[in-house]
């Protein structure tokens, strides 16, 4: 039931409440696997999964958390524990070869003169 009121949810993207985006912010897939699996609800059939002892009991939790949530953070958008998503920082060619020492970094070499052909008179 639980997941039935969270699709038709997602129907209506611009319609989210405060005590649903706390809801999604506390649960999520991998605190669900691991809540249902740790209450001995290990089947992949979505509508036995959905209508097991389980999923009341995970429902219930995740509407304490979400309350729990709405009360401390009222209407600021981002939680201020829990796991954070580790910051990927993206490689800056410049700065790294910047920061070699002068013995590491490639050797550039100057392209070698060339002549002009001498012009020949007629």
């Amino acid at each position: 039931q639980w997941y039935q009121r969270r699709v038709r949810g997602s129907i209506d993207l611009d319609k989210w409440t405060w005590i649903q985006l706390r809801t999604m912010q506390t649960g999520g897939n991998t605190n669900a696997k691991a809540f249902f699996s740790a209450n001995g609800c290990n089947t992949n059939d979505s509508v036995q999964k959905y209508n097991s002892r389980a999923a009341r009991l995970y429902t219930k939790k995740l509407e304490n958390l979400a309350s729990d949530a709405q009360y401390r953070l009222g209407e600021r958008l981002h939680l201020d524990s829990g796991p954070r998503s580790p910051e990927v920082k993206e490689a800056d060619f410049f700065a790294d070869m910047l920061s070699q020492s002068p013995a590491a970094a490639p050797q550039v070499q100057a392209a070698p003169q060339v002549q002009a052909a001498p012009q020949v008179q007629a």
